[in-house]
């Protein structure tokens, strides 16, 4: 009998602790590997796409906190305690009966299978692979510590208000020094870089910042139309601006040069000076 209660009361324990309503059936089931799958108790005929995941165990069935109206799982550390989900926004923006566009954003997130619970959001360049130290990498850059040594408060933080849409962060390098600071809004129905973004070396001396002016041709035209301006400073290991850039591009589109870039010496004095026209002009 004692035996018996022990394995009711473990059939409610999954997860460390929650207790959770499961749902009957799900549109989707996807196997994670062999101790966790994520089903989907939504889906968008119109669009084709998963949403509303759920974390399945042994033991329990747990909702993933992630925000985003669709998701879609797509690769899972080497240890097995850290999952990458592609987030996707998606949607009809309506302005009049007569007049709509599509409104979409890819995002992603990183979630410890051990609690559901999601501990990295990216809005840009959220990594591509986990390395053999289950480190979640882009490019050469460590997105997520997958190893847990990393304090908790040197990880992405991201601070947005549902009014404003503001998305702000602040990233760090390893040894806890700041690595970028930026934000992204959403700006003619669609999420983009905003304001001026920050780099910094792992000694957090600032190399470089990228300043975003976004603007459409026409008020009629929706996001997909947008022509992102972007001014870069680069900044010499001494600390004096090295030199200026302008670059112009549609939505996501190619990266023209633009407008005039200089080069300065160590003692701010102007060495080069080049225009290169605009390809997009307000």
């Amino acid at each position: 009998m004692k035996l018996n209660s022990l394995l009711f009361l473990l059939s409610f324990v999954g997860f460390g602790l929650f207790a959770q309503q499961v749902p009957v059936s799900f549109s989707r089931v996807e196997q994670i590997n062999d101790e966790y799958s994520v089903g989907y108790n939504y889906y968008s005929e119109e669009f084709d796409l998963f949403g509303d995941a759920y974390l399945i165990d042994a033991f329990d069935t747990v909702s993933i906190d992630i925000t985003t109206s669709t998701c879609s799982y797509s690769t899972v550390s080497p240890n097995g305690r850290f999952a990458y989900f592609e987030t996707l926004d998606i949607g009809w923006v309506f302005r009049s009966e007569v007049d709509s566009f599509l409104h979409d954003k890819w995002y992603g997130a990183v979630v410890d299978l051990s609690t559901a619970k999601v501990v990295k959001y990216c809005t840009i360049d959220c990594g591509d692979f986990w390395d053999s130290n289950n480190l979640w990498m882009q490019d050469l850059q460590v997105v997520f510590n997958g190893n847990d040594t990393i304090p908790r408060s040197a990880e992405t933080i991201y601070d947005g208000s549902d009014e404003s849409m503001d998305v702000f962060w602040i990233t760090y390098h390893e040894n806890g020094c700041v690595q970028e600071t930026g934000q992204t809004s959403d700006q003619f129905g669609c999420g983009m870089n905003t304001g001026t973004h920050n780099f910094y070396s792992d000694e957090g001396i600032l190399r470089r910042s990228v300043s975003y002016e976004n603007w459409l041709p026409s008020r009629a035209d929706g996001c997909h139309e947008v022509i992102q301006e972007m001014v870069i400073i680069e900044f010499a290991p001494q600390n004096y601006v090295k030199s200026k850039k302008r670059f112009q591009s549609a939505y996501e589109g190619e990266e023209y040069k633009a407008g005039i870039w200089e080069a300065f010496n160590e003692h701010g004095e102007l060495i080069s000076s080049e225009y290169y026209g605009l390809k997009y002009k307000k």
